[in-house]
């Protein structure tokens, strides 16, 4: 954890951190006006696994909010579970740190132009008047 925060810090990121899945959930809803741009869980928590704290994560907040599971477990089985369970992305322990910033970085910037695009339709939607109707005389 402290790794992946210097990192991030270092690279100009503000961040927050949680020791396990009920902190992380905690955090969330203290601060669910303002949600964070992303977040790293460890699929190896204490008293509540990654997997476990992803699945609470997405029945709460919204599928625009990217999530990245980090592990030292590199089975296909364990990456197809975090998957299922809808994570944006995957990284195995050892990392490269410019793999990581790299993928942190596209989240970011996919979740902004998602954003966009809602904000945009949005912005499309034509309200439709009442409809008239006369009452018979």
């Amino acid at each position: 954890q402290m790794v992946v925060t210097s990192l991030l810090e270092a690279a100009g990121y503000s961040v927050a951190t949680a020791m396990d899945g009920f902190e992380a959930l905690e955090y969330m809803e203290d601060n669910a006006d303002t949600l964070p741009d992303l977040l790293l869980l460890d699929v190896m928590m204490p008293r509540m696994s990654g997997y476990e704290c992803l699945e609470q994560l997405r029945e709460l907040y919204p599928v625009d909010l990217p999530i990245i599971m980090i592990s030292a477990k590199s089975e296909a089985t364990d990456k197809l579970k975090a998957f299922a369970l809808t994570c944006n992305d995957y990284l195995t322990k050892p990392f490269d740190r410019v793999i990581v910033l790299a993928r942190v970085e596209t989240q970011i910037v996919l979740r902004a132009m998602l954003r966009k695009r809602m904000e945009e339709e949005k912005d499309d939607i034509v309200p439709v008047p009442p409809l008239l109707t006369s009452s018979p005389q």
